[in-house]
């Protein structure tokens, strides 16, 4: 039942999303015709058509210039000025003439800059208009990224320029005496001056991450680039929680609307402290690489998962792995050893155990089999340092197999040996080196491509979503700008199909046909499967590459080259004479091949695992972006000067790739030589496996290697400190030639990320798992989803004096336990459920019959159970919540929807509770007196004036945001801690009008009754009795439901008012406060238990439409025997006679005995 509602309110979010994007595109095509409708009538009057636009270079985006060359600058009335800019063109000029030095562009870019006036037009316009960046861009002709800087610019001038010169901004006590001053006028203090907005009054957008806060007559302007830092520890949709203040819902807070306090105690919830920073979760249960290792060698093995590898399952696995050149003895007799050696139990089996000891057997040089081939295994830093540096020569051959060789053809550098690998390498090397002398270097290229990727970002910042694809694009993308010169779009369709055909061999590695491939070569070339489309999509990628370098070779400069493969082609050119030179096409084809190949996924899959390790622990993100933004500022972009003064980002980086241990075996080399090492005789072309994982979780090494532990490279002082055994690029002459390329991609693209956006998961942070998945030839971060949300630090000054004000305000954020939520309210909810529903559904039916016989208490216990059975429809959303840990998953607007019935109809209730009682005082102590009153139509009256004082009192939430996200990624509904001012006045509100007077009231009632029935001589004790203890439950079953919550709900209030805030309050009464609001939903089970069941009447009512029930399903069965055949009615006329009596007894008793009010009228007539 949970999974079905949840899929049901997941679909019914789903289709509200799809609605909203489809409005703003509706919203974006309008936006578009009225800039057409503005541009056309002007076209045709100067009878020009549309300016053809040039030929752009290759990376740039087609630009549209009508609207601001042509439009704007020639044609606009001050009209259109005011229309588009909130401004006339003098008010413009003058504006540009004061900060037009602090928003020129910068020269030197690789295109013409946009001019100054132009970039200050942008940013008023989107600004003035609140239209989306992507639109401005397309209505000025430049990008989205454009847009962005354009608006960062200009309100950074005017925050530094203007409002320097023209505003003084006050001390903090002076700050303090105008905010008191101000407070007793209208509660809003004057925080730095005064600043007149009338004239540009900037809306943003729905779901924005920020909040316009505009006072005209000049109180108070927060502008969307302008507001403070919204800390990367909580992260926040800074409108969504500002939608609370805007009453109007026009995105404007004015003076006479605003309520200070809430907007300070909202902030506050963004302020990071010490003690609400999210750490580390405990290493009690470290994430342990090797032994996630062992696990998966133990199940390759045990086939039939029984936890045990038995001497059958390990022959069958050797004789798959070793092939047919080792006969069934050898293999039985290795089986044999490995079983005897590593069996410490004598069972005859190898347990997990077992198997790690035996793991540990055999040193750090052993060989294993690699098909029909051996190979020596290198285990530990020592070992791997005296092969591959100390012994470099002899190790620097490399194994190609059969998949390697099949792709490159024995060319390019990963897939060679001998001269051609020597020769090649260093070509490369000093060529990636020499990048940047007189030409756009190989940093300036990835600088340019973080734009694209922040870009990329943004445009999915209001949706969970996979960034692998977005990284791999950018990525490969650098690639491409190094070896063709020019970037692709990353709608791109051959970009795309390069990319595809790239992730497809890589796919093709990790899956059991590439082993087999691996393993059996020949057989595999004359069989079909997936290895041909593979190898026929790399065929199709070097026939891309052989045409890129052809178009390049008609342009291109050989002395001048400003790309790699036109220093290959330059240097094929060169040697073109030299019958021994290794540089020709299929080496230029197959070595651009190692780069995209060796290049792409393993930095993209680096990054994927950053971002996740991001998320899993929010508080290394908030200190690197706390270092970015002390280092490299907000506008800035990264360089690689600025790692040296990063050590703890540097150290966050070089964990992570550490943690991941993305190629655990390394790129098998050869010796090239017989060589001795480590007392064995290695053979000539002896395949060697550097087990670089070893290094990596060395103990000797590192402080921890089981955990992600930044400290791994930082020394005492917090200074980076570099580490021998790092080895994620491997050693030696065969280290990885795209090292310096890598380093620099993955430092500039996490800087340039974590500079503009903060990162969070969809998910609880307890679900991430950041350990990687195995697969045959590395580890790969596991699928996931982000959330993306753009960070703003435009106004550092207004940051610092918000924190300082804020200290001193009672409203701070806390954090609660709410364990209690997941097991008591769930199960207690689910005990209503299963009791009130068929019991409110049987008294609605009894009142139904009283409302039929003219009774107005009928019309109360209607209304009665109606509350109380929209009050259990609730539930089921309440139970799914607390189930979730405190995860609202259903959507704003279903939590005020649900929120508002469940907390509305306690009062419903309760005030129906106060008209059934008022109705039965009337009836006993006052029978002749108040009779025309006690009608129906009077009680229908009555009734809709309770449905309507109730919902419009208590409808004060549905226009406020009720949806709260604390550190721990829970997602609140109707729970905000502390609670705000206008929750706290609606509280005594309820607690006074809506339980107190009722209840009071019925006091009253009840006391009157028992009073007239002590009175009456003519009731017998033993009914007096009855009455009293009848009277007595409902008041104290009533005080047992609702009397708690309503003193704790008084106490929060009141501790709340009265006094400067203290979380601790709130945290110890939180167990309490719930435990109490469970207890109300008791009333659903008490209420036809207490106003139907005990009354013999309606007992009456219920056992009459039960037997109905049971009569019509009886006669249809009868009549299905008759049917049938098989019986006849023959039922004697006595007995018929005999049913006939107790029918009218039963319905005379039904008729007198109608309910308690009316025994007690007649008996009031009697006396």
């Amino acid at each position: 039942m949970e999974r079905l509602f949840r899929q049901f309110f997941e679909i019914c979010q789903l289709t509200v999303i799809s609605v909203s994007q489809i409005i703003g595109i509706v919203h974006n095509i309008r936006r578009r015709q009225q800039n057409e409708a503005v541009a056309c009538p002007i076209a045709l009057e100067l009878k020009e058509s549309t300016p053809v636009r040039r030929n752009p270079r290759v990376w740039e985006r087609r630009r549209n210039k009508t609207f601001w060359e042509e439009l704007v600058e020639r044609h606009f009335t001050e009209n259109l000025w005011l229309q588009h800019f909130r401004m006339t063109r003098p008010t413009f000029e003058m504006l540009c003439g004061f900060i037009s030095p602090d928003v020129a562009p910068i020269t030197g870019c690789h295109r013409p800059p946009v001019p100054t006036q132009k970039r200050i037009a942008i940013a008023l316009y989107k600004l003035a208009t609140c239209t989306k960046y992507r639109v401005v861009g397309e209505t000025f002709g430049v990008g989205k990224t454009t847009v962005h800087r354009c608006v960062y610019a200009v309100c950074t001038a005017i925050k530094e320029k203007l409002m320097q010169r023209y505003i003084r901004l006050p001390t903090v006590a002076e700050a303090n005496e105008i905010g008191y001053r101000n407070s007793l006028v209208h509660l809003v203090p004057q925080i730095y001056g005064v600043l007149d907005g009338t004239h540009v009054p900037i809306l943003p957008r729905r779901k924005a991450t920020a909040i316009t806060l505009i006072a005209k007559g000049g109180h108070l302007l927060f502008s969307r680039p302008l507001l403070m830092t919204v800390s990367s520890a909580h992260i926040y949709r800074l409108y969504d929680r500002f939608q609370v203040l805007d009453k109007d819902d026009n995105g404007v807070l004015r003076v006479e609307t605003i309520d200070f306090r809430s907007f300070v105690r909202i902030l506050a919830h963004f302020r990071p402290t010490e003690e609400n920073r999210v750490r580390e979760p405990n290493a009690s249960e470290p994430l342990n690489s090797r032994n996630s290792k062992l696990k998966f060698a133990f199940q390759l093995y045990d086939q039939d998962k029984d936890g045990k590898i038995s001497r059958a399952e390990l022959l069958q696995v050797l004789r798959m792995m070793v092939g047919v050149e080792v006969t069934d003895e050898q293999l039985e007799s290795i089986a044999d050893r490995t079983i005897q050696e590593a069996d410490l139990d004598g069972d005859g089996t190898i347990s997990f155990e077992e198997f790690k000891k035996l793991s540990k057997t055999y040193g750090s040089v052993f060989t294993v089999w690699l098909g029909p081939k051996p190979a020596v295994v290198l285990s530990s830093y020592t070992t791997l340092k005296d092969a591959l540096l100390t012994q470099g020569e002899e190790f620097s051959g490399r194994y190609i197999y059969p998949v390697l060789q099949k792709s490159t053809e024995g060319y390019g550098v990963v897939g060679s040996n001998g001269e051609q690998w020597k020769q090649v390498r260093r070509f490369s090397l000093t060529t990636l080196k020499n990048f940047g002398m007189g030409r756009r270097s190989i940093e300036e290229r990835i600088q340019e491509e973080t734009t694209f990727l922040q870009e990329a970002f943004l445009e999915k910042e209001d949706l969970p979503f996979n960034p692998k694809f977005i990284m791999f694009n950018a990525v490969a993308n650098v690639i491409c700008s190094v070896v063709f010169g020019r970037r692709f779009s990353y709608q791109d369709k051959d970009f795309l199909f390069f990319l595809k055909a790239i992730d497809g061999y890589f796919n093709f590695l990790s899956r059991p046909t590439g082993q087999l491939y691996n393993i059996f070569p020949k057989i595999m070339n004359h069989l079909p499967g997936e290895h041909k489309k593979v190898f026929a999509d790399l065929e199709k990628l070097k026939i891309f590459i052989r045409n890129e370098a052809t178009s390049l070779k008609d342009k291109m400069n050989p002395d001048d080259p400003n790309n790699y493969i036109e220093a290959f082609m330059a240097k094929i050119l060169k040697e073109k004479d030299n019958p021994q030179t290794e540089f020709h096409e299929l080496s230029l084809e197959n070595s651009v091949m190692n780069m995209f190949s060796a290049g792409t996924e393993t930095v993209s899959s680096t990054l994927r695992q950053a971002l996740l390790i991001m998320m899993k622990f929010p508080h290394i993100q908030e200190k690197v972006q706390r270092e970015i933004d002390t280092v490299i500022g907000s506008h800035r972009t990264p360089c690689m000067q600025d790692k040296q003064n990063m050590p703890y980002t540097d150290a966050v980086l070089h964990e992570i790739q550490r943690f991941m241990d993305l190629a655990p075996i390394g790129v098998p080399h050869t010796v090239i030589k017989d060589t001795e090492f480590k007392g064995y005789l290695l053979p000539k072309d002896t395949v060697v496996i550097p087990l670089l994982s070893s290094a990596l979780s060395d103990p000797t090494m590192w402080k921890t290697t089981d955990s992600f532990c930044p400290e791994n490279f930082l020394d005492e002082n917090g200074a980076f400190k570099k580490n021998e055994a790092f080895l994620v690029f491997s050693l030696g002459k065969r280290a990885c030639l795209g090292e310096s390329l890598a380093r620099m991609e993955i430092f500039l693209f996490i800087t340039s990320l974590l500079q503009k956006f903060t990162f969070t998961s969809p998910l609880p942070l307890s679900e991430l798992n950041i350990s990687p998945e195995l697969c045959s030839f590395g580890r790969m971060p596991r699928p996931y989803q982000i959330s993306v949300l753009p960070k703003w630090d435009w106004c550092p000054e207004l940051r610092e004096y918000e924190s300082e004000y804020t200290m001193s305000t009672p409203e701070m954020s806390c954090e609660v336990d709410s364990k209690i939520d997941h097991l008591f309210q769930p199960t207690l909810y689910i005990i209503v459920i299963i009791f009130g529903l068929p019991a409110n559904c049987l008294a609605l039916w009894a009142a139904y019959l009283q409302v039929k016989q003219k009774n107005e208490l009928g019309i109360y216990l209607i209304n009665l159970s109606v509350a109380d059975l929209l009050y259990i429809a609730t539930l089921p959303l309440w139970i799914g919540y607390f189930l979730h840990h405190d995860k609202w998953s259903y959507g704003k607007e279903s939590c005020k929807f649900f929120g508002f019935i469940f907390y509305t109809n306690i009062y419903i209730s309760i005030a129906f509770l106060c008209c059934i009682s008022m109705d039965r005082y009337l009836a006993v102590a006052h029978p002749l007196k108040f009779a025309k009153v006690r009608r129906v139509k009077t009680a229908i009256i009555v009734s809709l004036v309770v449905w309507t004082i109730e919902i419009g009192a208590n409808s004060a939430p549905l226009f406020h945001d009720e949806l709260f996200n604390d550190r721990y990624n829970h997602t609140f509904c109707f729970e905000k801690y502390p609670m705000e001012k206008w929750v706290a006045w609606m509280n005594l509100y309820r607690i006074f009008v809506g339980f107190i007077f009722p209840w009071v009231l019925m006091l009253f009632c009840y006391q009157g009754i028992l009073r007239a029935v002590k009175d009456n001589v003519s009731i017998e004790k033993q009914e007096k009795a009855k009455i009293k203890r009848l009277a007595l439950s409902l008041i104290v079953i009533v005080l047992f439901c609702f009397a708690p919550y309503h003193v704790i709900l008084l106490s929060r209030s009141a501790v709340y008012m009265s006094k400067p805030f203290d979380c601790s309050f709130e945290e110890n009464i939180f167990t309490s406060y719930h435990v109490s609001l469970a207890l109300t939903s008791l009333n659903c089970v008490a209420d036809p238990i207490l106003y139907c069941f005990v009354n013999e009447g309606a007992r009456g009512d219920v056992t009459k439409a039960l037997s109905t029930v049971i009569r019509f399903f009886t006669k249809t069965r009868t009549q299905e025997t008759l049917a049938s055949g098989s019986l006849t009615l023959e039922t004697p006329l006595s007995a018929r006679k005999l049913n006939f009596t107790k029918f009218s007894t039963y319905n005379t008793e039904l008729t007198i005995l109608r309910d308690d009010s009316m025994q007690l009228h007649m008996l009031s007539i009697k006396k």
